[in-house]
């Protein structure tokens, strides 16, 4: 029982090919921060998660007027491709808001780069949809 719960992301094979010509560029700057670390100097923070554009900017706004962040010379906010925080318009919506922000995307095709998402999967497979069908029927 206790080997059915192992992860095992080397059994899984993806068909997605990143096409994105910075994605090595990206991808490191990613995994710096995740390591907290941004050239070379410590970090520290959170990761969240977003449900809509005003949920995720009232998130920010929370956890912007919190110290450390409020007082910090820079926070960076990692964030997929989602619509409410995809491209330059949205860093300079929260950049008009918060001079300290940086706002780093992840690579187009790295959902496995995703904290929150990966995250997220786990709960879902193991929690929320049981595999074993007498977990299935008490639910």
């Amino acid at each position: 029982m206790a080997s059915c719960r192992r992860l095992r992301p080397w059994s899984r094979r993806s068909w997605i090919f990143p096409r994105d010509p910075e994605f090595g560029p990206k991808a490191e700057r990613v995994l710096d921060l995740y390591h907290r670390q941004w050239n070379g100097r410590a970090l520290f923070g959170d990761v969240v998660a977003k449900i809509s554009m005003v949920a995720f900017d009232a998130l920010v706004a929370q956890v912007m007027a919190r110290e450390p962040y409020r007082s910090a010379r820079r926070i960076f906010w990692i964030v997929d491709g989602g619509t409410i925080h995809r491209g330059q318009r949205a860093a300079d919506r929260l950049q008009a808001r918060f001079d300290n922000l940086t706002l780093v995307h992840l690579p187009t095709h790295a959902s496995w780069m995703n904290q929150i998402e990966i995250y997220f999967s786990i709960l879902q497979r193991k929690a929320l949809t049981p595999a074993h069908p007498s977990l299935r029927e008490a639910a």
